[in-house]
């Protein structure tokens, strides 16, 4: 169970205070992945946030959805500024939107590569 705008980081590793991997948002109580090529360090230093690391993320990067990543597309068209608390903060189109022209980043899923666990959140 998980509710609305909750996130994790699926496939990925974790240790030594790092964790990355596949970006996973819940929506209306199901997991799904987030696409796009245009992912970069500012949506991805939001999601570390969230998730209570260290508030600048190490990596941004993205999966081909034909290889390890499975699940349907729940979020796309993510921009962030970047002192967003939480990343359904940032600019996103609908969930499951995705324009026809968009297609080719549907391929591509992003990930997060994210260090320091926070004891207390101060963000």
């Amino acid at each position: 169970q998980c509710l609305d705008g909750d996130v994790q980081l699926v496939n990925g590793a974790m240790g030594s205070g790092i964790i990355d991997g596949v970006l996973q948002i819940c929506y209306a109580g199901h997991w799904g992945v987030v696409s796009g090529v245009t992912w970069t360090l500012s949506e991805a230093s939001v999601v570390c946030r969230q998730l209570h690391y260290a508030p600048v993320a190490l990596k941004a990067f993205t999966y081909s959805m034909n290889g390890a990543v499975t699940g349907s597309v729940t979020f796309s068209g993510l921009h962030c500024v970047g002192y967003e608390k939480k990343i359904l903060d940032c600019y996103h189109w609908p969930p499951g939107y995705q324009p026809f022209y968009y297609y080719y980043y549907s391929t591509y899923a992003v990930g997060v590569r994210c260090q320091g666990k926070v004891i207390r959140n101060e963000y």
